[in-house]
């Protein structure tokens, strides 16, 4: 089916501000860490640039992806290990506009980009192969370290993008991590991305409604016996609200 010429020429508008300021995020994200670097060896400004730009800007300049935040003031000082539904990749963005430093949890392949991947690495990101033990062990150190300093790590549980928009099974490693660190569960509920960009399409169309980032009650792993359990409850919170979307939004 032939794709109208009007989704054709906003698909390619959101794209163009999308890489702009994507690139624009990797330049000042380089150069603020670099001229900060002596002072930030835990390199968190560019994890605050990354908030501002890849984050706020990003939903400020899209006009056709308006963005509302809700119950934002849920958000403590930190550190959390922040747990997201995935439907698409402008769940990342979407939930840099949190007002955290925050270490992402991501496949290999995303570190493989070119200068992308390059920038993922400097800013400390980290990578999984949910296949491969050693990764493992390695991304479960690289959470424990970045929230040891304060820094919370946002981790997608279902692992991969959902291909129809519905929730997938959770992995348990965010879990293990809050149970092993006492470190709360920060949940959040992302709708709207997977309308503009879902998995296996690079249109990029105008969602039904405004994108929409809600903040769920963070959840204290001292109050559950295993990580099972904990992964059950947070789970069960965010197709609650995926199915009775409430909250206020935040400024």
């Amino acid at each position: 089916m032939a794709v109208p010429l009007r989704s054709q020429l906003l698909s390619a508008f959101n794209w163009t501000l999308f890489v702009a300021v994507s690139s624009l995020n990797l330049l000042l994200g380089t150069l603020g860490q670099l001229v900060a670097l002596p002072f930030d060896r835990g390199r968190r400004t560019c994890l605050w640039i990354n908030h501002w730009i890849w984050g706020r800007l990003l939903f400020a300049v899209e006009v056709f992806w308006p963005l509302q935040r809700l119950d934002y003031d849920r958000v403590g000082p930190g550190p959390y290990v922040v747990v997201s539904n995935h439907g698409s990749v402008l769940d990342i963005p979407a939930n840099l506009t949190l007002p955290l430093p925050l270490r992402v949890v991501g496949k290999p392949s995303l570190f493989r980009v070119p200068f992308m991947g390059a920038y993922m690495r400097f800013s400390g990101q980290i990578p999984l192969d949910a296949d491969d033990p050693a990764s493992v062990d390695e991304c479960l150190a690289a959470c424990k370290a970045a929230l040891a300093s304060g820094v919370s790590v946002l981790i997608f549980p279902e692992g991969t993008r959902t291909v129809d928009g519905g929730l997938q099974g959770f992995g348990r490693g965010a879990f293990r991590i809050a149970k092993d660190t006492g470190v709360p569960i920060l949940p959040t509920v992302v709708t709207g991305t997977w309308d503009i960009m879902p998995k296996g399409r690079l249109r990029a169309a105008r969602p039904a409604d405004a994108v929409k980032v809600q903040v769920l009650e963070p959840l204290d792993p001292a109050g559950f016996s295993t990580a099972r359990k904990l992964c059950l409850r947070t789970r069960e919170a965010m197709v609650g609200a995926l199915e009775n979307p409430q909250g206020h939004q935040a400024a």
